[in-house]
């Protein structure tokens, strides 16, 4: 699915760019599926690339200051953002995509992969519990924030 490549075989590669943080890039790589391929570069040496499946031909992608949502099977990009705050993690929860971020939460819908709710974090993110009818979201200051699932 991700191939790492060389800043060489980055800039001569055909594949569509996915993100690229080119001027401080030191990885590069190719994600591919069912014949479609994306590139992607990044900073980070000591994160790789968070890679889920959502479905059988739609796989989101986060590193660093980015995050994509994929469609293989149509060959589109559904959503990419840029994040002003690190990228931490993916959950899939009920009909919703939680991408934690360093400072913010965003859900996005699995039906129509819009982002429907930004939650700015009054600290960084330490931890997430997920409860029957909430997600609580604990910081580094002691703080915590809820939303409703």
């Amino acid at each position: 699915m991700l191939q790492h490549i060389t800043e060489q075989d980055f800039i001569k590669s055909n594949a569509l760019k996915l993100f690229s943080e080119y001027k401080t890039s030191r990885n590069f790589g190719i994600f591919t599926l069912n014949g479609n391929s994306y590139k992607l570069s990044w900073q980070s040496n000591i994160s790789k690339p968070d890679i889920i499946q959502i479905t059988d031909s739609i796989y989101s992608i986060g590193i660093d200051l980015n995050f994509a949502i994929i469609d293989f099977k149509s060959n589109k990009i559904l959503l990419n953002i840029n994040f002003f705050s690190f990228y931490y993690y993916t959950m899939l929860l009920d009909n919703y995509i939680y991408i934690v971020t360093e400072l913010e939460i965003i859900k996005v819908n699995t039906m129509n992969f819009k982002v429907v709710e930004i939650v700015a974090l009054p600290d960084i993110f330490k931890e997430m519990t997920v409860l029957i009818d909430k997600i609580k979201i604990y910081c580094f200051d002691d703080s915590i924030i809820e939303i409703l699932r």
